[in-house]
């Protein structure tokens, strides 16, 4: 089965991103690629629930973080940072993807593929900010600060090896 190119339509890379950074799944649906959404969707949800991140969630901004440290399931909550992590970079992935299918056009901006570190160390900054690091004395906050701090040194790893290894410059 062939697809005519009005099935094909450009699919902007970083709003795939802003749609998956948003919630799990609601990238893959701005792709239209359903069969992953759906499996975001419910597995986002499933972790939620088993977790019991939403009562964690609540205690936590009550300023209760002892309580919000003893309702988490962390066995469950360690797989959180995995599902949001890969759900924002295969949405990246599949609009790319999809876009080298299009018909080149002078007009439509594509975008390079780029970007692995930083959700990488994305996902291994949240999961170490969650689990091992106590300085804030929340682990939301601490998923969060690690997230940050772990894309910025993914970022700058992937900067470096496409620099001195590829050859290819900060520009490109």
């Amino acid at each position: 089965m062939t697809l005519s190119n009005h099935q094909i339509k450009y699919r902007n890379p970083w709003i795939a991103m802003a749609w998956s950074t948003l919630f799990p799944g609601f990238g893959q649906i701005y792709n239209r690629d359903y069969l992953p959404a759906v499996l975001f969707l419910v597995s986002e949800f499933l972790i939620n629930v088993m977790a019991n991140l939403n009562i964690g969630i609540y205690h936590a901004f009550n300023g209760d973080y002892g309580k919000s440290l003893s309702v988490l399931d962390f066995q469950w909550l360690l797989f959180y940072p995995c599902i949001y992590g890969f759900s924002i970079w295969q949405a990246y992935r599949y609009a790319i993807d999809n876009n080298t299918n299009l018909p080149i056009d002078e007009n439509t901006k594509r975008a390079s593929i780029k970007n692995a570190g930083v959700y990488i160390g994305l996902v291994v900054g949240m999961t170490l900010g969650t689990i091992w690091w106590t300085f804030m004395g929340n682990p939301i906050i601490n998923g969060l600060v690690g997230g940050g701090i772990g894309a910025i040194i993914g970022f700058s790893i992937e900067a470096l090896f496409n620099w001195f290894l590829i050859g290819i410059g900060p520009q490109e």
